[in-house]
């Protein structure tokens, strides 16, 4: 197995009565290899979430792959139907909302013994075992944790457990959405500690979605920078973060907490609506770079010796770009 995942032209349709399709997720490409840990950075609606729904079979009933090939763990064709022994044993997802996610119905060790079982673990060791996890994610009195129920737990808490849950089975890929966003400074610090020894003992993938560049640049060694459904630029964490390419890549970079010592900067204007689809370039109406050809020229990838950046006029020279640093 090459490539857990790989994804070229990746588009998503949703079908709607009545209406015409929509199409949020336009032009991905993603390569993610055996121990490779890879992060998709952009705005809130940018299509990240969506992509990572796509690798976990999780769409919604009415969205399908629409254009491009996605395939998984080197075998598994997306655009067929999705093979549901693989969700939550060899390919596990925290999500953004725990507590959506949690049975409220079931005490927290019974769920995590579900994960569990996906890994193997025998009925009678998964109990001891659900606690144990719950004591290396660093949660007080995890014996009586075990015996709750989500309600009953803070929603930093429920969020630990979806970790446990995600990490139980010793999955190949690792789907992080916002991991931490509901976790205290300090519970942050040791669940990215955990995730790191994760992913250092088990030698696992790893897809991290998420706004905060501080975490992408404390677990990532690449990412991906999407804009209105398209991936539109990839590379190296460090080249993305000091030289990036594409000049939305930039923007995000300033407008982030890593650009200390800086006056705050904001990206004017919106994301365009996903009714709108464009074969040129969706951000030369926020862009300061922009030029006239941005308005009517179709956009390709450009590569690099290290990803590739989809703009016409990167903000540094790539081979096969057609200008350079913009005057």
């Amino acid at each position: 197995m090459g490539e857990v995942v790989l994804l070229s032209g990746a588009g998503i349709r949703i079908d709607r009565k009545a209406l015409p399709p929509l199409y949020p997720v336009q032009n991905v490409d993603l390569s993610v290899r055996i121990g490779d840990r890879t992060a998709l950075v952009g705005e809130s609606g940018c299509g990240k979430s969506l992509t990572a729904r796509l690798l976990t079979g999780l769409l919604p009933p009415n969205a399908v792959l629409d254009r491009g090939s996605a395939t998984l763990l080197g075998e598994f064709d997306l655009g067929e139907e999705f093979p549901d022994e693989v969700r939550g044993s060899r390919v596990a997802m925290i999500f953004q909302d725990p507590v959506s996610v949690l049975d409220p119905m079931a005490g927290i060790g019974v769920q995590i013994g579900r994960a569990l079982a996906a890994a193997g673990v025998a009925k009678a060791e998964r109990r001891g075992a659900a606690v144990d996890l719950l004591g290396s994610l660093h949660i007080p009195d995890p014996e009586e944790v075990a015996r709750k129920y989500p309600h009953q737990l803070s929603g930093g808490m429920c969020q630990r457990v979806a970790i446990a849950m995600a990490l139980a089975p010793k999955p190949d890929l690792l789907i992080a959405d916002e991991p931490t966003t509901s976790l205290d400074v300090t519970t942050e610090v040791q669940v990215l500690d955990l995730l790191e020894e994760y992913l250092d003992s088990s030698g696992a993938s790893l897809i991290l979605i998420s706004h905060d560049l501080n975490v992408v640049d404390r677990l990532a060694e690449s990412v991906t920078v999407m804009y209105a459904g398209q991936s539109v630029e990839h590379g190296p964490i460090a080249d993305i973060l000091s030289e990036p390419a594409h000049p939305y890549s930039r923007d995000l970079v300033r407008s982030s907490v890593l650009n200390r010592g800086e006056a705050a900067h904001s990206i004017a204007g919106t994301l365009p609506s996903i009714e709108n689809v464009t074969r040129t370039c969706p951000y030369r109406v926020r862009c300061s770079e922009a030029r006239s050809a941005c308005s009517d020229t179709s956009l390709g990838q450009v590569p690099s010796s290290d990803g590739f950046v989809r703009c016409l006029f990167p903000l540094k020279k790539m081979p096969g770009a057609a200008g350079g640093e913009p005057v």
